[in-house]
């Protein structure tokens, strides 16, 4: 019967943990991609159909980007044979909290309703030739709520879309 406790309380934790950022391979990784051995990381384009978030957002993408490339065994390089280029875009949703009852005072109803964003950013990544013929592209959507978890979530993105990158041989 503890079993049974231990696993109905696993299930019920799961149930209740952040869903992993969902990839999407826009095309896959050419041959030639594994047999290419460093990159140069080109300026983050501003090209967006929503907000643009924090500058800090990029500071912390980029180093994530370098240092997971450097993992996956290229090396940066000034003349490199990759060339790597991502652009951030941020979606606020509302979000609204309303309680059941009102609290007594001259404001009433509209301090039972809370309001509050749900931001969501788009990385989207592209790894090209010197002759800028795209080796492989795919973008990641995560959530960035909660806040205070903000850089994990960041950080957790980019692991999550390097991973369908070839490590180079």
């Amino acid at each position: 019967m503890p079993v049974l406790r231990v696993l109905f309380i696993c299930l019920l934790l799961t149930g209740c943990a952040s869903p992993s950022p969902q990839v999407l391979v826009v095309q896959t990784a050419t041959p030639s991609l594994g047999s290419r051995h460093s990159f140069e990381m080109l300026p983050p384009s501003t090209n967006t159909d929503g907000q643009l978030p924090p500058t800090t957002d990029y500071a912390k993408v980029d180093a994530s980007l370098r240092q997971g490339l450097l993992n996956h065994g290229y090396r940066e390089s000034k003349k490199a044979d990759l060339r790597v280029a991502y652009s951030l875009t941020l979606n606020e949703t509302p979000v609204e909290f309303r309680v059941d009852n009102p609290p007594n005072n001259p404001l009433g109803s509209y301090l039972a309703v809370h309001r509050f964003q749900d931001e969501n950013i788009t990385l989207r990544l592209r790894v090209s030739d010197r002759a800028d013929k795209t080796l492989w592209q795919g973008l990641i959507t995560t959530t960035l709520s909660p806040s205070w978890q903000r850089d994990e979530l960041l950080r957790a993105a980019v692991v999550t879309l390097l991973q369908q990158i070839p490590v180079s041989r």
